[in-house]
């Protein structure tokens, strides 16, 4: 007993069922909610650290905003860089689970950010940043594909979320209005 697999070079690879009951494939390397939560918490040091020192100005409202929860319980989060009263720039990612790389992108804005690079300190002399690394956590957990705890895809509800259905649109929605009214 043995499941076949064809990778687009047809080589055929093999994999023996003799105790395994169950298999799992991915057709993209994972990025759990997990990882996302150490790198927010690894940030907020990195925050803290910059805050104590006067050379970074860039860094005196920055922090990480817990925007509320998720059906499911999950802590939706933000990072803030940057200083009030300057244009507000909005990066997110996993609105849809499956969209991996979309962590792996924010990962690397994130690190780019939080350095001493010119192009990382001009950006942040130039705007405020808000980075939401991870829009749907219950649809990550949970393994979905595009869609959310309560099966919505949550790209589709930014006109008009429903509270008990798509808290995540809402929460992030009332903070960039919040930001916005700061301005």
């Amino acid at each position: 007993h043995c499941i076949s697999s064809t990778a687009a070079s047809s080589k055929t690879t093999r994999y023996p069922m003799d105790s395994v009951t169950k298999v799992y494939f991915s057709y993209c390397y994972p990025y759990s909610y997990t990882r996302v939560h150490r790198l927010v918490r690894a940030v907020e040091a990195r925050i803290a650290e910059k805050q104590g020192d006067s050379n970074n100005s860039n860094y005196l409202d920055a922090g990480v905003t817990m925007l509320g929860k998720s059906i499911a319980g999950n802590n939706i989060e933000a990072i803030n860089l940057g200083t009030r009263g300057k244009p507000l720039l909005l990066i997110m990612a996993r609105a849809h689970p499956s969209e991996t790389v979309a962590s792996f992108v924010m990962e690397g804005v994130v690190r780019m950010l939080m350095s001493e690079e010119v192009e990382a300190r001009f950006l942040l002399e130039q705007c405020r940043v808000l980075l939401v690394p991870m829009l749907n956590p219950d649809g990550v957990v949970h393994g979905n594909s595009r869609s959310s705890y309560a099966g919505c895809d949550l790209n589709r509800r930014w006109v008009k979320p429903m509270k008990e259905l798509q808290p995540e649109i809402l929460a992030v929605k009332r903070y960039i209005r919040k930001l916005l009214g700061e301005c």
